[in-house]
């Protein structure tokens, strides 16, 4: 008898078909595993950054760096200000002349690594600490100082906004609205770094924080919000209205 060499193409289909249904199971995974690694390091980022800018306080008698950006010599910026994003030299030197430069001096702390291409920052500070920009607006009680901070284990500082923002991340406090849109970074939800010094991040729960973050709604007003609750606890340290269902 002839001994059979090779394979069928029945076979071969067989083989091609287990191979792609083992892909199709493994991909997900392996993505969802990538996502993991990148959001680890952000965290690590904003874990650093926290270092620094706790370093820069205890620096300065206890004074907060300025949580807006640019290059007013009367206030001290925590990074600066170009208004060509596509100048990567710009970029670099704005981050080098910002006050928390000399704590943290490497570019890749400043920018998580799923932020886009050519922008060499996403993280922003929010303006309950030391922000001058829009106060008036928000109505909270704005930090200057790190020993007026009340438990600071709760109080955000540092939020991964994606991509360069020229001001300070800013939310409402005598209402339930958002002011910019809930980040969407590493899955549904951010990372941010707190007072103390440690990081984490925050899974979204209602559906319509994503839908905003997302840009699939313009509806900022979300009454019974549990996600605007918490950033807004998280940033201002209270509530400046009783939410509904309180």
């Amino acid at each position: 008898m002839k001994k059979r060499k090779g394979f069928t193409l029945i076979e071969l289909l067989v083989v091609i078909s287990i191979i792609a249904l083992l892909v199709a199971i493994l991909m997900p995974a392996l993505s969802k595993a990538k996502e993991m690694g990148k959001r680890a390091v952000c965290l690590s980022n904003t874990r650093q950054l926290m270092t620094g800018w706790l370093m820069y306080a205890d620096d300065n008698e206890e004074h907060l760096c300025t949580a807006d950006v640019g290059y007013n010599p009367t206030r001290m910026w925590w990074v600066g200000w170009n208004d060509n994003l596509d100048d990567m030299e710009k970029q670099r030197v704005a981050i080098e002349e910002g006050v928390l430069w000399p704590y943290c001096e490497n570019l890749d702390l400043y920018k998580c690594e799923t932020g886009k291409p050519r922008e060499m920052r996403t993280y922003s500070i929010v303006n309950a600490m030391n922000s001058a920009h829009d106060n008036n607006v928000s109505k909270g009680e704005v930090m200057g100082k790190i020993s007026d901070i009340r438990r600071p284990a709760s109080r955000i500082v540092f939020i991964d906004e994606g991509a360069i923002e020229k001001y300070a991340f800013n939310i409402w406090h005598s209402q339930p609205l958002w002011i910019k849109r809930p980040p969407i970074r590493h899955g549904n939800g951010t990372t941010m770094s707190f007072a103390d010094g440690h990081s984490e991040w925050w899974k979204w729960e209602d559906p319509d924080t994503i839908s905003l973050g997302k840009g699939e709604t313009n509806n900022a007003s979300q009454p019974g919000n549990p996600d605007l609750v918490r950033m807004q606890r998280g940033i201002w340290g209270n509530l400046g209205y009783v939410p509904s269902g309180s």
